[in-house]
């Protein structure tokens, strides 16, 4: 992705510089589109796979996954670069630099607020997804994260943390909070682009992934999807929600705070 946006710089020809501007989006759609691809192999080929691999399919299918997931990543902290800043010089369509300038700036904010504001609210978000992914790795441990019921469904149960009655995918909620992390850094007309770039792609794999729960766990998981949020928390369940950062490993009854 960082090469194709410095490509007009290194080369500066007509047809790049005037494509210039729409390479950051076009690079991340491209990468996240790969990496979607390679995690929905993961489940799109998991009988096939198991037929001709047996034992060994699921750690093909962690390699495939891993790639993918790695891809997914560098869409993330695309968001974090700043488009009129990269090596090789000053973008060479003016049109990057004002798409690169954060909003703040554009419409008057002093510099030292600007800054302030960006690093602040971008800080605090990175922060509650790191806590959000901690304690998520911490409640459910590592075969939760790498998939393991989806190869061995019969070791695994629905789960019934409390924090499920808040959000449905705490995992996916916390990589939603890196990326808005990105977007408040840069406040950008770009990290708004690239923002909904990496949403519509995490939407995507929900909505796959759910297709498997639902095919596992029936209409009970269907009224739950009604109920309960995929990808961010209502300000009423924010209690729960902290409490799950807090106290790692714990459960507690949903219906004791209300």
């Amino acid at each position: 992705m960082v090469f194709l946006d410095i490509l007009p710089r290194a080369f500066r020809l007509p047809f790049l510089v005037l494509m210039e501007p729409l390479l950051p989006p076009i690079g991340s759609a491209l990468c996240l589109c790969i990496g979607v691809l390679l995690v929905r192999g993961v489940w799109l080929n998991r009988d096939k796979w198991l037929r001709e691999m047996g034992g060994g399919a699921y750690a093909h299918a962690l390699r495939r996954g891993a790639c993918g997931v790695f891809l997914i990543g560098t869409v993330v902290i695309h968001i974090y670069l700043s488009k009129g800043t990269l090596l090789l010089g000053p973008p060479a369509n003016p049109l990057t630099t004002i798409l690169s300038t954060s909003v703040l700036a554009a419409i008057g904010v002093p510099w030292i607020l600007d800054v302030v504001v960006r690093m602040t609210g971008g800080f605090v978000l990175v922060v509650l997804s790191l806590a959000t992914m901690r304690s998520t790795v911490c409640t459910f441990g590592v075969d939760y994260m790498l998939l393991v019921y989806l190869y061995y469904p019969e070791e695994s149960d629905l789960q019934s943390h409390d924090i499920y009655s808040v959000i449905r995918h705490p995992a996916y909620f916390g990589a939603v909070l890196f990326a808005l992390g990105g977007f408040l850094f840069r406040l950008s007309i770009y990290s708004v682009v690239l923002v909904l770039i990496v949403f519509a792609g995490l939407k995507y794999h929900v909505t796959m992934e759910e297709s498997e729960l639902i095919e596992r766990f029936g209409e009970s998981y269907r009224e739950y999807m009604s109920e309960v949020p995929g990808l961010y928390v209502r300000p009423k369940d924010l209690r729960v929600f902290m409490r799950f950062l807090t106290s790692l490993g714990e459960n507690h009854d949903p219906a004791a705070s209300e």
